[in-house]
C-alpha cells in the first residue's frame, strides 16, 4: 500500500522593513560618497553615479516603506493576523471592515489619506496638515512621484536674473544641506542640489517620524520597535 500526503505552507511577507533597511542603507552609502569628497576637485564618473543612485534609491525606497506600512496594518487588521498585536487598538474592527469594502485599498487615496483614514477609524485626530512632520512626509511623497514618474523639464540655472524657480526649491531649501557635489556651482536647484545625501537622510527620518508618530496615537508599538536600533536609524542623526 501507497501512501502519500502533502502539505501546504503559508507565509505572509512584510517588506515596510526591508523598504526601511534599504533607506537606511542608501542614505549611509550617500553620505560616506560625499564625505570623502574635496571641495574644488571633480567627482569621478563612478562616484557620482553610484551618489546619485544611493540618494535615489533612499527617496523612493522611504516612500514605499511608508505605504507597505499602512497597507499591512490594514492588510492583517482585515485578515486576522497578529490579533494580539491589534486587539486592544480603538476602531480594530472598523480598519478592518474598510479594508474589506476597498476604502483606503482601492485607487484613489494617497498614501497619507490611508493613514488620515486609520487614524479617523481608530477615533484619533488626523495628521494636522500644518505640522511640519506631515509637510516633511508629504514632501518625500511629492519627490519620489516626481522621480518614479520623471518628466523631463528644463529648469533655469541659480544665477539666471528673473528666473522661474522651481516648485521643489520653494518647498525643500533649508529642510537639509545641498549636495556638496555642486556647491558653488550654477546648477539649477532641483535636482543637482536636492539630490545630495543631505536629502537622503531628511527622507528617511521623515518617514521614520510621520510612521512613529502614528503608531504612537495608536498606542501600539512600530512594527520594528524590537530591532529598532539593528536598522541603524539612530545613526542618521549624526549625519
Amino acid at each position: 500500500m501507497i501512501v502519500s500526503s502533502s502539505m501546504s505552507v503559508s507565509m505572509r511577507h512584510y517588506f515596510s522593513t526591508n523598504h526601511l533597511r534599504a533607506a537606511t542603507f542608501f542614505a549611509k552609502r550617500s553620505y560616506e560618497l560625499e564625505a570623502g569628497y574635496t571641495s574644488g576637485h571633480p567627482v569621478a564618473d563612478c562616484v557620482r553615479s553610484e551618489h546619485r543612485s544611493c540618494v535615489v534609491s533612499a527617496v523612493v525606497m522611504s516612500a514605499a516603506f511608508m505605504e507597505a506600512t499602512i497597507n499591512e496594518l490594514f492588510s492583517d487588521v482585515a485578515d486576522g493576523v497578529s490579533r494580539a498585536r491589534y486587539e486592544n487598538m480603538p476602531g480594530c474592527e472598523r480598519l478592518a471592515e474598510s479594508w474589506r469594502a476597498g476604502i483606503p485599498r482601492r485607487a484613489g487615496y494617497s498614501i497619507l489619506e490611508k493613514f488620515d483614514v486609520a487614524l479617523l477609524l481608530s477615533d484619533k485626530h488626523r495628521f494636522s496638515k500644518g505640522d511640519h512632520a506631515y509637510q516633511n512626509a508629504a514632501d518625500v511623497i511629492r519627490l519620489q512621484n516626481a522621480l518614479v514618474h520623471y518628466e523631463p523639464e528644463s529648469i533655469e540655472g541659480e544665477e539666471k536674473e528673473n528666473r522661474k524657480v522651481h516648485d521643489f526649491e520653494k518647498k525643500l531649501t533649508r529642510r537639509f544641506t545641498p549636495c556638496i557635489f555642486f556647491e558653488g556651482s550654477g546648477n539649477p536647484f532641483y535636482p543637482d542640489h536636492v539630490l545630495g545625501a543631505g536629502c537622503a537622510v531628511w527622507a528617511v527620518k521623515s518617514s521614520v517620524s510621520l510612521v512613529e508618530n502614528f503608531f504612537n496615537q495608536l498606542g501600539i508599538q512600530v512594527p520594528y520597535g524590537s530591532f529598532r536600533d539593528s536598522l541603524g536609524i539612530s545613526e542618521l542623526n549624526k549625519y
